[in-house]
């Protein structure tokens, strides 16, 4: 099981929640204005796995509006 870092990278809620996962486990975080940028380690049953993915929020309010995801 990894370790999870999402308490201590102080994410906004809407965000946090969308780590809550055994599988995802974010490792630093970046925000500006509202986009908040993730780099998370993502494990399953994949080729690949782990594989450390880039996660790009905008927040409005407590909505993510906006997602992208990358390596």
């Amino acid at each position: 099981m990894p370790t999870h870092h999402a308490a201590s990278l102080k994410l906004p809620a809407p965000i946090a929640s969308f780590f809550s996962s055994e599988t995802t486990d974010p490792q630093a975080a970046d925000a500006a204005g509202a986009r908040t940028t993730v780099t998370a380690q993502v494990s399953g049953n994949f080729p690949g796995s782990p594989a450390q993915l880039r996660f790009a929020f905008t927040v409005a309010g407590h909505l993510i509006t906006r997602l992208e995801i990358g390596s």
